[in-house]
Order: structure tokens, then C-alpha cells, then sequence
């Protein structure tokens, strides 16, 4: 019986699961294993009953069993020890895609105190792009503005409790998340006191490349994983929006070792980007009807 036509379907999933053992070994981080792909299920006509199901994975290019290929990429996620802080909250997003080396996430809205980089001037309206700017350039002013008006420095004299990440992006801003929890309008949470340089907005990031990466952020290594990050989307033939810059998240504080930090550098996909479906699986799939 061929696996195609109207006797199959296609599905796409995303999986993620913990690594049992760690919950018992001593060891000093938790692996997570995230898995993406399609199934595919074939049905008996004869009795409406499924008698064929393949997956596939979306990290690994050879399918077959055994793949030393997804074995590698299991090992790969096993001995990753970048570490995301507990307690904190953070944005709110989905994984729809795990290539090996990126991720494609759906984030949901978000409230961020926002305020420039070191360095880059103020142009009198956040809106406007600034030149670019390296994302890990020097930022230990902006930092502190934020965190002072995060734990009482506002007109109310409120403090808010500290969520990761820490975003910074390519036209010099810095951006603290407010707790997700609390807040989904940037009118309910205290404003900045009169001459802090610091705004309240309402984050829209939407469909989103990341790729992660652990160590000290630093400039040049971060430029190097964004260049890699384009050249993975467009290898894979992923639409991505340049105009709009890219972003650098770091998830640690500065006492984490450098192996165990947690960083990612994002870029913004172009709207028309059918982030669930890659170019051409559908037609693939549906032009198999005329195979059976």
C-alpha cells in the first residue's frame, strides 16, 4: 500500500522533554531536548485503519534509522549547559521550527522598559532607527537606568520583580521586559520619573529566527553568530527582515560562568514567512496524490 494520495496525512509537531537522568546525577545543568517535524499517517482503505506512520525531523537531513546525524544532535542538546535563571518570567513564546542551528518562535506581546545604549543619542523620538549599533556594545548606563526605575525609580515608587531576558538591538536600545504576569499594557505599569530617559512600550516581536549560543557576549562573537543565523535561514530558504536590524538576548547575570550563559541573537522574518509549513512541503505532499 503506498503512503500517499487521500489515504495520508500530514502533521506537523513540536516536542520538548527533559533528560531524565539529570533529575538524579550530579551534574550542574539540566538538559532539555527539543524536537520539530512532520508525521505522516497512512490509512487502510480497506479498513480505515493506520498502518503506516514515518516521522521526520526537521534538524537532520538523513531520516533513516539508525542516523548517526540524530544522534548527534541529541548529544548535541544533552551536553548544552547554557542555563535559563529560575523564578525569572520571560516573554511568553511557541516553537514552531528546531533547525540544528536556529529556531523559529511566535512570541506573544510584551511590555518593555526601553532606554539607549551607551553612546547613542537620543534622535527625540524612539521610533526612529538609529545607525546601526552593535547589540553587545558597551551598555552598563543603560543597564542602571533600567534597573533603578525597575526597583522603585518611578513615580509611584513601585518595584517590579527583575524577568529575563535582557534585549539590545541594532538601533541602540535596551529593554527590560515588565513581568508578563501583571502587565500586557504598557498603561498599567508606573511611569518613568520626569527627565529619566526612559520609555514604557508595548513589544510586538512576532515570528522570530533565533539562534543561541553560550559564553561571554562580547562584540565580535556576536556579530559572528548573527552573520551565521542569516546564512542558516538562507540556506534553508527563510524570508528574514533585514530592515528592521536584529537583537541580541542574554538571559544570565554577570556572576553565571561564561559556559553555563544563556544568549541568543534574533531576526525579525518577513511577513509573508509561513513559519509552519517550509517552501514547497505541502506541494510535495498533495502532488503524491497522483502517485499512488
Amino acid at each position: 500500500m503506498c503512503c500517499a494520495g487521500p489515504y495520508a496525512v500530514l502533521s506537523r509537531w513540536t516536542m520538548t522533554m527533559d533528560f531524565t537522568p539529570a533529575r538524579v546525577l550530579p551534574i550542574p545543568w539540566k538538559p532539555r531536548l527539543m524536537f520539530s517535524g512532520t508525521s505522516t499517517y497512512c490509512f487502510n482503505p480497506a479498513n480505515g485503519r493506520i498502518n503506516k506512520h514515518i516521522d521526520t525531523w526537521d534538524s537532520i537531513n538523513n531520516q533513516e534509522f539508525f542516523s548517526v546525524e540524530a544522534f548527534a544532535d541529541v548529544l548535541r542538546q544533552m551536553t548544552d549547559l547554557a542555563s535559563t535563571p529560575d523564578g525569572l518570567e520571560q516573554p511568553q513564546y511557541r516553537v514552531i521550527r528546531r533547525a540544528a542551528d536556529y529556531q523559529i518562535r511566535s512570541y506573544d506581546s510584551f511590555v518593555v522598559a526601553q532606554t539607549f545604549m551607551d553612546g547613542v543619542k537620543a534622535s527625540g523620538s524612539t521610533t526612529e532607527p538609529a545607525k546601526f549599533v552593535n547589540p553587545a556594545a558597551n551598555g552598563s548606563a543603560a543597564f542602571g537606568t533600567l534597573a533603578r526605575y525597575l526597583f522603585g525609580g518611578n513615580e509611584r515608587k513601585e518595584s517590579m520583580a527583575m524577568t529575563t531576558p535582557v534585549f539590545s538591538d541594532t538601533q541602540g536600545n535596551m529593554q527590560f521586559v515588565i513581568e508578563p504576569s501583571k502587565h500586557q499594557d504598557p498603561s498599567t505599569v508606573p511611569p518613568p520619573q520626569p527627565g529619566v530617559d526612559v520609555t514604557l512600550r508595548k513589544e510586538s516581536v512576532g515570528t522570530v529566527a533565533a539562534r543561541a549560543f553560550t559564553g561571554l557576549a562580547f562584540q565580535g562573537e556576536v556579530e559572528e553568530e548573527a552573520k551565521a543565523l542569516f546564512a542558516a535561514l538562507r540556506r534553508d530558504n527563510v524570508p528574514f527582515d533585514e530592515s528592521s536590524g536584529w537583537r541580541l538576548a542574554r538571559y544570565n547575570d554577570p556572576g553565571t560562568l561564561p559556559p553555563f550563559r544563556r544568549n541568543e541573537v534574533m531576526v525579525k522574518l518577513a511577513d509573508n514567512y509561513d513559519p509552519v509549513w517550509a517552501p514547497g512541503e505541502v506541494e510535495a505532499f498533495t502532488a503524491s496524490f497522483g502517485k499512488q
